[in-house]
């Protein structure tokens, strides 16, 4: 029996989800406080089609717009099941529980497939939640998202802010290094799977992430590049993109 058949897809299914069930167990008891357990974090530069990429992967809209929208880390965790439920709840980091309370005040939010569209906007309550209580532009706190489908896979993922290299009017200087510092956390876990966000349309000699990424994972073992806006390459440009994606333009990511 092989994984490609029916049958050995089947058991495959069942063993990723007793895995991604104890993994959940674990971070449920704060045990991840301990020892490092392995995660997959989505990285890039803001506006770089994050957005339309987990929203494919996870059947949910997240909060976008023409601006920053994701201050704090945001877990995702799908499960496969025949019944369609949602639930947005929010973790608080060990030194913000202490300082506020040991229990978040945050009441979590329950959805079913009737109110699938909101979604989006419990997420953003989540968030804005925890932005208020650590009275920060960026938290480590995370907006926790448990999503139940009939299509999805038996996967986490933890969407970051994107990487802003400059502030605009009104906006904090340190908003960009706190940025920074907040990837740089997931970026330095030898346990976390970088999935670096590149649009089709950017020079890949312009992307912040793939330079990151190649500083703490100069041997790409735990980096998989995800090329985004394939709508938006320039004419002319396919060629270019064709190579990136099959490793021609680089050393590293073949």
């Amino acid at each position: 029996m092989t994984f490609s058949s029916l049958e050995g897809n089947k058991h495959y299914r069942a063993f990723v989800h007793r895995i991604q069930n104890f993994i959940d167990q674990m971070v449920e008891c704060g045990l991840d406080k301990y020892i490092e357990l392995p995660i997959i974090a989505v990285m890039g530069d803001t506006s770089s089609g994050k957005s339309a990429l987990l929203s494919n992967i996870a059947e949910i809209k997240l909060p976008s717009a023409h601006m920053l929208t994701t201050h704090c880390p945001i877990m995702i965790k799908m499960k496969m099941s025949d019944s369609w439920s949602a639930k947005i709840s929010v973790k608080l980091r060990k030194a913000t529980a202490a300082k506020h309370g040991s229990k978040s005040g945050f009441t979590s939010i329950n959805m079913r497939k009737h109110n699938w569209c909101k979604i989006q906007q419990s997420i953003a309550q989540a968030q804005e939640y925890i932005l208020n209580t650590t009275g920060k532009q960026v938290a480590r706190d995370v907006v926790d998202v448990e999503i139940h489908a009939p299509n999805c896979d038996d996967l986490t993922l933890i969407d970051l802010p994107g990487i802003v290299r400059l502030t605009g009017k009104g906006e904090s200087e340190s908003l960009s290094p706190q940025i920074q510092a907040l990837i740089n956390d997931y970026l330095n876990n030898d346990c976390c799977v970088i999935l670096a966000r590149h649009p089709a349309n950017v020079d890949f000699h312009n992307s912040q992430i793939m330079q990151d990424a190649k500083k703490v994972d100069p041997h790409t073992q735990r980096t998989l590049p995800v090329i985004t806006k394939p709508d938006l390459i320039n004419k002319g440009a396919e060629g270019g993109v064709m190579e990136l994606l099959l490793g021609k333009k680089t050393d590293r990511f073949d």
